[in-house]
């Protein structure tokens, strides 16, 4: 609030001492507001989307995106690596391909049949697998701690891994005389006790994607919406035991984050059964800062770092 009263000081204070001069210019440039708003909200960069089953990568909003692939063949989830020039997804066979930035296939994983996420490395060097409860790696290995489980019947959802190696996965806990538990937890690469975090709040859907933010250190919580979409999205800056944001939508695909900037960014469910990719800020609910591209409409799948 302190802050919002000196801006607003200073602000009159300007313009009690501009009203006093002649022949002052009242207006500014189109691009002197163009470079205020973006120094404010800088331009959303570096997605990597899928549509019409075709993989793209997209400069910044104000950019027409590039096709990355030219056949046609179905795909789901991508993966960009950090520097922009390896897309990893899977395919119809619910395989993971590997194209570049022209959409040559560097490589097809086969081996791995119950596929639940995957993501680059930080030096991307690494695409790290998580197969049924398992890490595997294409590329060389990292120090990634396992899953463990604790008493009581337990369900394996999904998991993420941090640019550290710290492991972070959901479990379902089944209740056999009330509702199941849903339990997000987080083993440090370096050691020590499990972190376990449990929604406090009561009516939430399951807890259903985790993954990291393009920094590798901030955590994307997504839960359960209509089909595979998510409703709600936690945002945890720097693992945090806590959420920094708690978010909730009618549905979206694929959330991601990056908080230097405090946008997310997502495909959003525009209501009539199609999906548009749109930005979010955080920092203020003043709906302009938000940010949608436009002319895609039907995108499931992004990534953005």
């Amino acid at each position: 609030m302190m802050k919002n009263i000196y801006l607003v000081f200073i602000a009159l204070l300007i313009t009690a001492v501009t009203s006093c001069q002649k022949d002052v210019n009242p207006y500014i440039t189109k691009a002197q507001v163009d470079k205020i708003d973006s120094i404010r909200h800088p331009a959303i960069k570096n997605v990597a989307f899928i549509y019409n089953n075709e993989v793209y990568f997209l400069a910044d909003f104000t950019s027409k995106p590039q096709k990355i692939t030219n056949n046609g063949s179905t795909k789901k989830f991508i993966r960009m690596s950090h520097d922009h020039t390896k897309f990893a997804y899977k395919n119809l066979a619910g395989s993971i391909d590997i194209v570049d930035k022209t959409g040559k296939l560097l490589a097809s994983l086969t081996q791995y049949n119950d596929i639940r996420n995957f993501d680059w490395s930080a030096d991307d060097k690494t695409l790290y697998i998580i197969n049924s409860d398992n890490v595997a790696f294409y590329g060389p290995a990292m120090k990634v701690p396992g899953v463990i489980y604790f008493t009581g019947y337990y369900n394996f959802i999904s998991a993420a891994v941090s640019k550290n190696g710290d492991l972070v996965y959901l479990l379902r806990k089944y209740n056999f005389d009330a509702l199941d538990q849903y339990e997000m937890v987080i083993r440090k690469a370096s050691g020590g006790d499990p972190v376990f975090y449990r929604a406090e709040e009561s009516g939430l859907p399951p807890m259903a994607t985790i993954n990291f933010a393009a920094n590798g250190l901030d955590m994307v919580l997504g839960f359960e919406g209509p089909g595979d979409d998510v409703s709600n999205v936690y945002l945890f800056d720097n693992m945090a035991q806590y959420p920094t944001y708690k978010l909730g939508f009618n549905s979206i695909s694929t959330p991601a984050y990056q908080s230097n900037i405090k946008y997310m960014l997502g495909a959003f469910d525009d209501d009539s059964g199609s999906h548009l990719i749109g930005a979010v800020y955080l920092d203020t609910d003043i709906k302009d800062n938000n940010k949608t591209f436009a002319g895609y409409a039907g995108v499931k799948y992004l990534d953005w770092k």
